[in-house]
C-alpha cells in the first residue's frame, strides 16, 4: 500500500527510516517498518511505500469489532530518521486519529 503525505515546509528533507507500532482501537495490529532513504521535496506531496508485519491472531480476535464499528481509532507510535545534508535526527512519531471504515 502507498500512503500519500504532504510536506508543508519551505525546505526538502530526507526520510531515512521509520519504525512504528500500529494500533487499532488500542489493540496492537502490527509493526510498520521502512528502511529506505526517501527524498521529500519542499511544499509537495510524497508517496510513502508501506508494508506491515501483522499479528493475525489479533486481527481475528478484533475482527468483529472492526466489522461492527464504522469508525476506528488508528494510532502509530515509534520513531523516524529525518535529515538534510547528511545530518539526521531521530524524530518521535505519535499519531492518533479516528478513521472511517468503508468495508462494504
Amino acid at each position: 500500500m502507498d500512503l500519500i503525505y504532504y510536506n508543508p515546509n519551505n525546505f526538502g528533507v530526507e526520510l531515512k527510516k521509520v519504525d512504528c507500532a500500529i494500533y487499532i482501537n488500542n489493540s496492537y495490529l502490527g509493526k510498520y517498518l521502512l528502511d529506505t532513504t526517501l527524498r521529500i521535496n519542499k511544499n509537495s506531496e510524497f508517496i510513502l511505500p508501506s508494508s506491515m508485519e501483522v499479528d493475525m491472531k489479533d486481527v481475528f480476535k478484533n475482527g468483529v469489532t472492526f466489522l461492527l464499528n464504522k469508525e476506528v481509532l488508528v494510532k502509530a507510535v515509534g520513531t523516524s530518521r529525518v535529515g538534510k545534508s547528511g545530518i539526521f535526527f531521530t524524530v518521535p512519531i505519535n499519531y492518533e486519529a479516528r478513521q472511517t471504515l468503508a468495508l462494504f
